[in-house]
């Protein structure tokens, strides 16, 4: 039986998107600097509430139609493509902001797609923790997949399933480890202890190197591009059209007799 992190019921329904891992690892970052301004970290064991910022597992249509959400609002900075700019500069780097916005929607959906249905579990099966009965109901693709890929990788032998195994000297049980991975040395150590800052190290939590890095990439690329956006709006008032002066005649647009 393995520990439970928020309540005793984690083994029936823990299951933890990738989106949620990331927003919670940039919270409890902010965390070791300053505060997280989004939520208060619970305290009590177990859970006494549920934080309001937390990304909830959504099933796969549920996910479809927020992505055709997504892609849809990345696309309406295409409508200011033509539109009028002081400088050629400004009117490059609005279109640039403009197909990075749609860049950052399409390949964010399917990065994050990617790994919450395949990748992190595929990590949790080979670290030795087993899924909640939740994800089983799921049919979940990624342990199929994890197991496929480390079989055909070899290494993980023909007909071996990944165990758990108690430890009887300690609270905290250990799993088997099917990965030779060989020493440790100190820059994975140092790793080991950055891509994990939950409280008590929820394995739950856990953002692989790889997943931590590329999400950051794109997520800082999106906020310069959106800082750009939000500034220009601002700072394209200083040289107007001068039809953007003209009256407008809203009679013009009402239909009437």
């Amino acid at each position: 039986m393995q520990p439970y992190y928020q309540t005793p019921l984690d083994f029936i329904s823990r299951h933890e998107p990738a989106l949620n891992v990331m927003w919670q690892y940039y919270n409890d970052l902010a965390r070791k600097f300053w505060f997280s301004p989004f939520t208060r970290r619970v305290h009590a064991r177990p859970w006494d509430r549920i934080p309001g910022d937390r990304f909830l597992w959504m099933d796969f249509d549920l996910e479809i139609v927020a992505g055709t959400f997504i892609l849809a609002f990345s696309s309406i900075f295409f409508i200011g493509w033509n539109s009028h700019f002081p400088t050629d500069f400004e009117k490059w780097a609005w279109r640039a902001a403009s197909m990075y916005m749609m860049f950052f929607g399409v390949v964010g959906c399917v990065w994050m797609g990617l790994w919450s249905w395949i990748l992190l579990p595929q990590k949790r099966i080979a670290q030795g923790y087993d899924m909640s009965i939740s994800e089983e109901s799921l049919r979940h693709p990624g342990r199929q997949w994890a197991e496929k890929l480390l079989h055909w990788r070899g290494a993980l032998p023909s007909g071996t399933r990944f165990q758990h195994v108690e430890n009887p000297g300690s609270q905290q049980p250990i799993f088997s480890q099917p990965i030779q991975s060989g020493n440790i040395n100190g820059l994975r150590r140092f790793l080991g202890k950055t891509h994990n800052l939950s409280t008590d190290r929820d394995p739950h939590f856990d953002a692989p190197i790889s997943f931590l890095v590329g999400t950051s990439v794109l997520c800082v690329l999106y906020v310069c591009f959106r800082i750009y956006v939000l500034t220009e709006d601002i700072v394209g008032l200083r040289s107007m059209p001068s039809d953007a002066y003209q009256t407008v005649n809203w009679l013009s647009f009402i239909p009437h007799v």
